[in-house]
């Protein structure tokens, strides 16, 4: 049995092009993140955004899948795509940036785009404008003196040809009234008493006066116009050559043209020193925030962890400086299993002739298994599997052995756990969802790789003495869940296991397995017990409705009536919490809200672990 893959397989989409509708590349999945990032795009007109995750889980094609979409629901002509890779930036600094090279490169782009795009022909000229100004700077230490000499070489000459008819019609006024003059100086002398003068002056009033004047008239032009020229020719390569002039400029530009929604996608910026990366957030900040664009930045977990609060106590809450620098953050985290699934039948030629055969779906879980459930590392696993090519279309065997077939299982175990009770739907909660799949896929590859016999043992509870509570990483309640439920299925089997804690002075239970590496039971699609995030919480509710049952107490003795026991609470909490409302305590919205969860928590059967068998 063989897969035959697709001559594209491992092509991701491409870069969205307005002038070609067909979309190149394959993208499967992510519609929740989809709807929410195109969403932002389509209804806000500024803003930066932040996209990062884990390296290798398609961030790039990601944003280039929403692109497509805002293409397919705007006007094609209102929407100007600008992509810049992040080491083009150009930020190369000891300490900080420069930070206007960072802006010519961001006007170069945007000028370099346009250039072959069918766009208003003023915001063309006027991006073309901007362009210039930013890279006049360059040319200023030997081109700029260059072409002001070439400029006002031709200048002249025009300024010559143009005004001549002015300067024949001046010249020949001044001839006209000096040679009068001299006639009548000639005739009437103007000074008796000098008669050298007399004989002197017409002759001096007939010819080199109005030569002498002609001349001088000529000289002046032609030197004012030189001046003129040559400031010119400097201005053009010199002026608003400072970052806040082009900033300026720059948020103009778009303001102007905020018809036409211009997204900017800086990608890599992994490849930059995170402190560098909030240099320049600092630096552009209301470029990147409030200027009519809406700029994409795509980096990678580090970037999202710098810009998350400092943290929180029960005095104030802190908040670093870079955590205004995005309007939005989106965190991309690995996909789920059945997202990597569809991406293996989209990717594979003869899906159709091999979609009923149970090899084949342990086949892809095995593969899912070895890459750890990441885009990434899929596509290599993959190509490190290819053994012959059928024309364009490569081939892969299918050969299920032991070692596979426990890998399959293992990442079906793996996916009921997490997609059942620990996946997070909400945006902000998507980084935890990484956090818990890495761990787990980590958890289940030491089971896979660890002999048969070996010791397994569950997170124990952390004690935290200063609220004297037992806390626990949501990520550690998710593995103990996955040894609870591969010891339902046989993987593990149990031994009772406990410790002491120094710090708390108390004895704290954990489980203890031990690694059989057979399964004794098929993989449900459902877990049919309380994990321990519900189970904490099942107790959690219980301590309050003992503390409203305690409320009613008191209440109750204070007006001589019965009082009730807990199960009598239970059964009406509504009832009871009504009247504790009318002390200033909002128990009846936090009960409404809490019971029918903790009804429905509490009607599942109660988780039951195998012990190892004597």
């Amino acid at each position: 049995m063989k897969i035959v893959l697709k001559p594209d397989w491992d092509i991701p989409v491409q870069i969205p092009n307005k002038e070609k509708t067909e979309t190149k590349g394959h993208f499967v999945g992510r519609e929740t993140e989809l709807s929410v990032f195109t969403n932002e795009l389509l209804r806000r007109e500024q803003g930066a955004i932040l996209i990062t995750g884990y390296r290798g889980v398609g961030k790039t094609s990601f944003v280039y899948k929403a692109l497509h979409q805002v293409l397919e629901k705007t006007d094609k002509d209102k929407l100007l795509f600008v992509f810049i890779n992040a080491n083009h930036l150009e930020t190369s600094s000891i300490r900080g940036i420069h930070p206007k090279p960072i802006l010519v490169n961001l006007i170069r782009r945007l000028y370099a785009v346009t250039q072959d795009k069918k766009l208003n022909r003023q915001l063309k000229q006027d991006i073309e404008t901007i362009y210039k100004k930013s890279v006049s700077s360059e040319f200023r230490s030997s081109e700029v003196v260059e072409k002001s000499r070439k400029s006002t070489k031709e200048t002249e000459i025009s300024r010559q040809s143009e005004s001549s008819l002015q300067q024949i019609g001046v010249t020949q006024f001044v001839w006209f009234i000096s040679l009068a003059l001299a006639a009548i100086f000639q005739f009437f002398p103007a000074f008796p008493n000098l008669p050298w003068l007399n004989k002197i002056l017409p002759l001096l009033l007939a010819f080199p006066i109005p030569v002498l004047f002609s001349w001088f008239w000529r000289y002046t032009k032609s030197a004012t116009s030189s001046e003129s020229v040559s400031g010119s020719a400097q201005q053009l390569y010199t002026m608003d050559n400072s970052v806040n002039n082009l900033e300026f400029d720059l948020e103009k530009l778009h303001r102007d043209y905020s018809d036409v929604k211009t997204v900017y996608v800086i990608d890599e910026l992994d490849k930059l020193d995170a402190d560098v990366v909030l240099e320049i957030m600092r630096y552009f900040k209301n470029l990147f925030t409030l200027s009519s664009a809406m700029f994409v930045f795509i980096g990678g977990e580090e970037l999202f962890n710098r810009y998350q609060s400092t943290g929180n106590d029960s005095r104030e809450f802190n908040r670093s400086v870079e955590y205004t620098y995005f309007t939005s953050k989106y965190f991309l985290s690995r996909p789920t299993d059945a997202e990597v699934l569809k991406f293996l039948d989209e990717i594979i030629e003869n899906h159709d002739e091999l979609k009923n055969n149970i090899e084949f779906e342990y086949y892809k879980r095995s593969l899912i298994f070895e890459s750890s459930c990441d885009y990434f590392d899929l596509i290599q696993v993959m190509k490190g599997k290819i053994n012959k090519f059928d024309g364009l279309n490569p081939v892969l065997d299918i050969n299920i052995e032991q070692d596979s077939l426990l890998k399959a299982k293992l990442q079906k175990a793996l996916s009921v756990v997490f997609n059942e009770k620990y996946v997070a739907y909400n945006p902000i909660r998507w980084s935890e969802n990484e956090l818990v799949v890495r761990n787990l896929y980590a958890h289940i590859q030491k089971l896979l790789y660890n002999g048969a016999g070996s010791e397994i043992l569950d997170y124990s509870q952390s004690y935290d003495p200063s609220s004297k509570t037992y806390k626990r990483p949501i990520f550690e309640l998710a593995t103990n869940d996955l040894n609870g439920f591969l010891n339902r299925l046989g993987f593990l089997e149990l031994v009772d296991y406990s410790s002491y804690n120094k710090t708390s002075e108390t004895y704290i239970s954990a489980n203890k397995y031990y690694l059989t590496k057979t399964f004794t039971e098929s993989i449900p699609d459902n877990i049919h017990f309380l994990s321990q995030l519900e189970e904490m919480l099942v107790t959690n509710i219980g301590r309050m409705y003992q503390i409203v049952t305690n409320y009613w107490n008191v209440y109750a003795v204070l007006q001589n009536i019965p009082t009730i026991i807990l199960s009598e609470f239970r059964n009406n909490p509504l009832g009871y919490s009504h009247r504790i409302n009318h002390w200033g305590i909002d128990a009846k919205n936090a009960i409404s809200e809490i019971h029918p969860i903790f009804i429905q928590l509490t009607s599942q059967p109660v988780r039951s672990l195998k012990k190892r068998r004597c």
